[in-house]
């Protein structure tokens, strides 16, 4: 089969949301057996145009052709139909149903499966041990551990995500989009990804890979179709171009991968934890006795697996999540066992790793999504007792503006939730980091966000770190943690195991420590892992 052969066509295809226009005349051809990148900055276009292929979003113009033939996607059940895939960034999951049973309506269905009635009689007859066996072999064959008898809601963001690649995998398809399917991977996991996506190219599968990790579309892909603003750039092949050229086409200037981090005097603790003990949402045990101390101008970085307890002491750090022992100090204040609204009010700002269900309120408006942390404060009430909805409009338009949140008509009537997941994330932040907090507990800050707002995203944190703001930084990306962390603790199974600093370890040590919990013990490291230092 020749490797010219062309899979997928997209000819001029246009989306328009009201006024705004999210893919402006976009051309796309993907070859049968490669792994084709896209990238984009958040609001560039991507999903929305991968949202039309897989048949979420009918196009406002343009011409679909899949395997030769041209297609009409009304409905997600079409493009499966064809053998079209997708795992999303933000998951497409029925909460209260197991993780198998999630899986197995995700089938695509054919007459040799049994038609529509398929899924009900593997669900609950007698054919069910078959599904499971195959969840199974493919978790373990992808390294992608999770409990098929879990029920979703019961699942973090990290193990939801995998049950997602389980579901695209599980399937009969031809072309796989993958939407950053390594943002919560190891890189050892992430490197087991890889490997499964080149025996399964190697077989004819074919993928367009979105990430906003440069070096994955280095790494991985044949060919890579830059969009920004709505519009088509350029495709290229992959090994001709570089991340610094990928990223200048992506942004439209120059980025910084790496900052100069200069040195901070450390001042006293702003936060002592210890002996922390916590339950997690199932009651089960998932911190065991973990003692942290961040002092003023300190940015300590967290590493871990997804799943390990940095989402509950994150929790646990800003009142959220009750300690079943232990105590939480902030500038010398005991305030174990109080309420999110006293640490907030003694200076604690977070940015939650899920920016939906935890981070704004969806309906809600971006002016009252930006001011939910200082309207109690006064400065948007002035002396009245009612707020200011002018000084409230004015603020939120400060926040858009200063971190260029994108796709804003206007901040008293576009919901948080009409946002793009990157430009919602830099909502959040800015509203978590305009405070000036004395401590800020970030769990995931840059996830899903661009190559550009990372840069504007560090330099801020950086800039907090001068002066005084003491950083807890939960973070799977490595790089991030190495860039800005001034000590890393690698947390494994509710306790930190390793303590280091970045000029002292890199990735792949790191990993290893993820993964096992123990010192590496001499396992060689492959290929491209040879490159995570």
């Amino acid at each position: 089969m020749s490797e010219e052969e062309t899979i997928l066509e997209l000819e001029d295809v246009t989306k328009k949301f009201g006024d705004i226009v999210a893919n402006d005349g976009i051309d796309l051809s993907v070859r049968r057996g490669e792994v084709h990148g896209l990238l984009g900055e958040n609001g560039a276009g991507k999903s929305t145009l991968m949202n039309i292929l897989y048949g979420l979003y009918s196009p406002t113009s343009g011409t679909i052709t899949f395997e030769g033939t041209p297609r009409n996607f009304d409905s997600p059940n079409d493009a499966i139909d064809v053998g079209i895939g997708m795992v999303h960034q933000h998951f497409m999951l029925v909460p209260r149903m197991t993780v198998l049973e999630n899986i197995v309506l995700g089938e695509r269905e054919t007459e040799s499966t049994g038609g529509v009635l398929s899924p009900l009689k593997r669900l609950f007859g007698r054919e069910r041990d078959g599904p499971r066996e195959r969840v199974e072999e493919l978790a373990t064959e992808y390294g992608l551990t999770v409990d098929p008898d879990a029920n979703v809601w019961e699942l973090d963001i990290g193990e939801r995500q995998r049950v997602e690649i389980l579901k695209a995998l599980y399937r009969d398809i031809d072309l796989l989009i993958l939407d950053e399917p390594t943002a919560v991977l190891t890189p050892n996991e992430a490197e087991q990804l890889f490997e499964t996506i080149d025996t399964l190219v190697t077989e004819g599968l074919t993928v367009i890979f979105i990430t906003h990790k440069l070096w994955e579309v280095e790494e991985m892909a044949d060919r890579v179709t830059v969009l920004r603003d709505g519009e088509k750039i350029e495709t290229i092949d992959a090994d001709t171009v570089s991340q610094r050229d990928l990223a200048e086409k992506m942004v439209g200037r120059e980025v910084l991968f790496r900052l100069d981090t200069e040195p901070v005097a450390v001042g006293d603790p702003v936060l002592e934890a210890e002996g922390l003990r916590a339950h997690d949402d199932r009651g089960v045990s998932v911190l065991s006795g973990v003692d942290l101390t961040v002092r003023e101008g300190e940015v300590v970085g967290i590493a871990g697996v997804s799943g390990n307890g940095q989402r509950e002491l994150a929790e646990c750090l800003i009142g959220d999540r009750s300690v079943q022992t232990g105590r939480i100090s902030v500038n010398g204040t005991d305030l174990t066992g109080q309420s999110p609204r006293t640490f907030i009010d003694a200076g604690v700002s977070f940015v939650p790793e899920d920016r939906y269900k935890h981070g704004c309120a969806e309906q809600l408006s971006v002016m009252h999504n930006a001011g939910s942390k200082v309207y109690r404060n006064g400065e948007l009430s002035g002396d009245s007792a009612l707020l200011d909805y002018d000084e409230m409009e004015t603020y939120a338009n400060q926040l858009v503006e200063e971190f260029d949140v994108r796709g804003v008509e206007n901040v008293r009537e576009t919901a948080a939730g009409d946002l793009s997941g990157g430009n919602l994330q830099k909502l959040i932040l800015a509203r978590e980091m305009h405070r000036n907090p004395d401590l800020l507990v970030a769990n995931q800050p840059t996830r899903g966000v661009d190559v550009g707002a990372i840069e504007r995203i560090r330099e801020l944190m950086l800039e907090q770190r001068t002066d005084g703001t003491g950083v807890v930084l939960i973070s799977e990306d490595l790089d991030e943690l190495l860039d800005m962390s001034d000590r890393i603790l690698v947390m494994y199974d509710g306790q930190f195991v390793f303590e280091t600093t970045p000029e002292e370890t890199d990735k792949w040590e790191l990993g290893m420590y993820m993964s096992t919990g123990a010192k590496p013990d001499g396992t060689e490291r492959t290929q491209r892992t040879e490159g995570l230092k």
